[in-house]
């Protein structure tokens, strides 16, 4: 498939586990209508079996499934379908998960890790990635995160895409809110992305964008 290039900041739906079939089509539309109307690239996470109608409906959303064991023939098969982004919760087992990487990347995959740690991801693991979602441990409050740590995450976020200049580093939020998608991006964070799917981020989901895109053009003002 072609190459398309990720811009920056970006969005992030996790929607596999609550939408399916025509639901998923539905809300992908939804999206991708947003995403062009504001220029914004927004990662539609998606169950296997509707990768291809996914793609056919929408024109902007990159699509995203979560790695199963799928064999490379299968990721193969979804990326020709229209699949863009391989997702991974963590990378525990290092010798397989270096033969998984490098096969995706052959295929044409962008590869995204969800993790709890990730200033503690091995080297070999994190050149070969592109997307990182920052989840903070649910018991943790992430606004006190936010506002007790900021100097310290946000060095410890500069030396990361420093090291990997490929990497976009984005806050995986379990609640949405203005707030919090304004302090993960001025943390020097990509994006926002969501940890789960309920109605309450659908409701909000539209504001968040908006919210995104508020950022990204005062951004290219003060860089004009």
């Amino acid at each position: 498939m072609q190459k398309k290039h990720l811009t920056l900041p970006f969005y992030c739906v996790n929607s596999q586990v609550l939408w399916k079939g025509e639901a998923a089509v539905e809300n992908a539309v939804q999206m991708d209508q947003k995403s062009i109307e504001l220029g914004l690239d927004t990662i539609f996470t998606a169950s296997v079996d509707d990768v291809a109608q996914l793609n056919a409906a929408t024109k902007r959303l990159w699509i995203g499934i979560v790695f199963e064991g799928q064999s490379s023939e299968k990721l193969e098969e979804l990326r020709e379908a229209g699949a863009a982004v391989l997702i991974f919760d963590e990378m525990k087992q290092l010798d397989q998960a270096i033969a998984i990487l490098q096969a995706a990347k052959k295929i044409g995959y962008l590869i995204l890790v969800r993790t709890e740690a990730p200033f503690e991801l091995p080297e070999e693991v994190l050149a070969y990635l592109d997307i990182l979602k920052w989840k903070f441990d649910s018991k943790q409050s992430a606004d006190a995160v936010f506002k007790e740590q900021c100097n310290e995450q946000k060095r410890l976020v500069a030396r990361l895409k420093k090291e990997y200049p490929q990497l976009a580093i984005i806050y995986g939020a379990n609640t949405i809110s203005s707030n919090r998608v304004l302090n993960s991006l001025m943390m020097g964070l990509d994006g926002v992305g969501e940890v789960s799917c309920n109605e309450s981020t659908q409701q909000k989901r539209q504001e968040m964008l908006n919210v995104v895109n508020d950022y990204k053009k005062v951004q290219t003002f003060l860089n004009a």
